[in-house]
Formats: C-alpha cells, structure tokens, sequence
C-alpha cells in the first residue's frame, strides 16, 4: 500500500508555490499538484477498474462498457468532474483536484493541531477550511500560505508542522483521504457510464425525468463508493478512510451549495445530486454496511466516521449562519 502512495505523498512538498486557477478549458500546466500526481490519477482511473475486474468485482460488461473512455484534465475553475459529450471522455478540473487535496490536509492536519491543544477539536479545521475559504473560490486561490493561515488563526498561534509527530508522515497520511476522494469522484463518472446512464439521457425518444435523474446519481454514488471500498479492502488500506476521502471531495460542494442557497443561486430541482451532507450519508451507510460485512466493528472507527458526517453537516449550517 505504501508505494501506492509515494508521488501523493510528494505534493504538499510541491504546494509552497503558488496555485493558478485559468479561465478556459486549457492545460493544468500550472498546476504543480497535478504535475507530481498525473500518473496517480491515470492509474486510478484507466487501471483500477481493470484491478477490480480481475478481483471479480466488476464484471467483463462493466469493464467493456468503458474501455477507450478517455480521461481529460483541464484547467477551468469549475470545481467539478462530468462526463462530456457521448460518454467518451470524463473532464475534471485541477481546481477540484487542488480543493480535495486541502480537504484532505485540512482532516490529517486537524489531528495533529488537536494534539497541541485542548481546545481545538480533531475536526474543527476540517469546518473552518470549508467555512472560510471553499464558498470564495472565485475570490482567493488556493494555496498553502492560505490554508496555514487559517490553520493558524484556529489554533491562534502560527502553525509548525515541523513538530508534527515523528514516528507519522505527514505528506503520506494526507495522501491516504485524497487518494479516496479523488477515486470516489472519478469513479463516480465512470459509473455514469457503465451503469447506462449517459445511453439513457441521450435517448431522444425518450425524456428522462428529475426524479430519473436523481435516481443516476445516487447509482452513481453507490456504484463508485463500493468500488473505493472493494479497493481500500485489496491493498489492506485503513477501513473508514474511505469516508473521509469522501467528506474530502463533498465538503466543498456542501460549503459552496450552502452559500449558493442562501444567495438564491441555486436551483436543487436542476442539479440532480442530493445534498452533498445528503450523499454523505448514503455514502456513510455503504461504508458502514461494507464494513460489517468485513467484520471490522471498531467502536473508535465508527465513532470517527460519524464525527465526520456531523462536521460535514455543521459546516452548511455555519455557512447558512455567516450569510444571516
């Protein structure tokens, strides 16, 4: 498992330098997190399905159904991953990449500040990260001089990861939830595709109503979060990291919606997904139900896990709370 994780474990070295968020669907040149982690993402999405395949847990038409489906990377501030066109090309933004990664480092580096002090909880930097920075994406980059200064501004004294405990790596325990987040969402388009779902939107004898929709998109979590689980199970990864990579890649999404809400910019009847605090909880019923089967009955896991989907609801009602 631990190779598994080397170049990841590489990118907070690379995240001193600035990250640039482009205008237009371009290149991710600018992006020195995707510069030390394309290999990591390619492997996950062209290889791990196969891996799963072989394991029995996809079958040969899962399979099939999205061999030569490409994978483009683009630079567009969307903050989002789709499938495009007929279903022959999955897009993520870096911008969502560069978001799931401080999400991640956010839950990693909450510990190690719960550590220094008593009166900061595990996962009060997961909620301040999200509140404060993910609702102004088109505002501020980000960075880590901004994530350190939040950090800090919790803590109330500047933050020194230098103390960080020795016998742990920080850039190695950060990776372990990104690598989950970026495979759940990843996952989940590939899932669009092989479950039929791209077929039937596109069918023009046929209109799909939202409740349809609704429907894909909660087969699309399932499907994608059993093939996170089925993989952390394979390469003997930590059970309920998983559900943290998954709180990584939806925090931004329940901080941001939460604010579009409050505005009145978003409209729930178009969007299809649930809630993003919504999605966690399915997603955490999954996990949790894969981790009876298992017989992983952890008292400090579980109890982990539902920190984290309370935290993950409290930072939509503190954003709602900041905008009244």
């Amino acid at each position: 498992m631990k190779n598994r994780y080397v170049a990841l474990a590489f990118a907070i070295s690379v995240f001193a330098g600035s990250i640039q968020s482009a205008h237009a669907c371009t290149s991710p040149e600018n992006s020195q997190l995707y510069a030390a982690i394309s290999s990591d993402i390619d492997d996950i999405f062209y290889n791990r399905p196969k891996r799963l395949h072989e394991r029995g847990v996809l079958s040969d038409a899962f399979l099939a159904s999205i061999e030569g489906v490409e994978l483009k990377i683009c630079d567009d501030a969307r903050y989002d991953a789709r499938v495009g066109g007929d279903g022959s090309v999955v897009i993520l933004d870096v911008g969502f990449v560069e978001v799931m990664f401080f999400g991640s480092a956010s839950l990693i580096v909450g510990q190690f500040l719960n550590s220094q002090s008593d009166q900061v909880g595990v996962l009060d930097l997961f909620e301040a990260w999200h509140i404060q920075s993910i609702p102004l994406l088109a505002e501020r980059e980000m960075s880590l001089p901004f994530f350190m200064d939040v950090a800090s501004k919790l803590l109330g004294t500047t933050v020194d990861l230098s103390k960080y405990p020795p016998n742990r790596n920080l850039n190695f325990d950060i990776a372990g939830p990104f690598v989950h987040a970026l495979g759940f969402i990843l996952n989940h388009e590939v899932c669009h595709i092989a479950l039929g779902h791209i077929d039937e939107i596109r069918n023009p004898n046929v209109a799909v109503p939202i409740t349809r929709r609704s429907e894909m998109e909660q087969e699309a979590d399932i499907c994608a979060i059993e093939m996170v689980n089925r993989d952390e199970e394979a390469v003997g990864g930590v059970p309920g990291l998983n559900l943290l990579g998954a709180a990584a890649a939806l925090g931004m999404r329940i901080a941001l919606e939460a604010r579009q809400e409050t505005d009145g910019k978003l409209i729930r009847e178009i969007t299809a997904h649930l809630k993003p605090a919504e999605r966690l909880d399915i997603l955490a019923k999954a996990i949790f139900d894969d981790l009876d089967r298992r017989g992983l009955d952890s008292p400090i896991t579980r109890s982990t896990l539902q920190g984290v989907i309370h935290s993950s609801k409290l930072i939509a009602q503190q954003v709602v709370g900041d905008q009244n």
